[in-house]
């Protein structure tokens, strides 16, 4: 079992070649992020699976509407021309816990790191995304999500462009940071 590999050739994509996920390539992502720990055992991140480009189209039209309109947490600018929040990648994933849930945000980090790594080591291209997530509130986009499925009492809490590197990746230049401190 070879994962420190992975973990280092793991880097974000920002620019995505248009062509679909072969359809196992994606269903081994999937697999990896679903057997990821998650507070309790508690299981309840839903994923999200979009490739259907109209969907993402949409999505990305009312991410824009609310980024404009001042709806999103942490994200409020007029995005610039031809801005895509999801970096045009053929799939979104993103993932939908109970508001209620005491672990949301570390059990999605796990989930949707698994879905990295496993990406990473396929040859495939992600980027952990938050700008759905942020602009979750608005209520046009809000809508729009139920339509989808997420339910009422749900919330956003990541999401991940997924598809194949549109040029040859370059590890990340930063060694520092996430410091490492023994004690005894």
């Amino acid at each position: 079992m070879k994962i420190l590999p992975a973990i280092e050739k793991r880097h974000s994509v920002r620019a995505y070649e248009p062509r679909p996920l072969e359809p196992e390539a994606l269903e081994t992502v999937l697999q990896a992020a679903r057997m990821a720990p998650t507070g309790q055992n508690a299981r309840h991140v839903r994923l999200f699976v979009v490739q259907d480009p109209q969907v993402l189209a949409e999505l990305n039209r009312l991410v824009i509407q609310a980024m404009t309109r001042g709806n999103t947490v942490g994200a409020n600018r007029v995005p610039p021309e031809g801005y895509c929040f999801y970096y045009h990648a053929p799939a979104l994933v993103f993932t939908a816990v109970p508001k209620e849930a005491y672990n949301a945000f570390s059990d999605t980090g796990c989930v949707l790191e698994n879905a990295m790594l496993q990406a990473a080591e396929l040859g495939l291209g992600s980027c952990w995304l938050n700008n759905l997530r942020r602009a979750q509130a608005d209520p046009d986009l809000a809508a729009y999500l139920r339509s989808l499925g997420v339910r009422e009492e749900e919330q956003i809490t990541g999401g991940l462009a997924l598809g194949y590197p549109a040029a040859a990746g370059k590890p990340n230049p930063r060694q520092d940071g996430n410091e490492i401190i023994r004690i005894g």
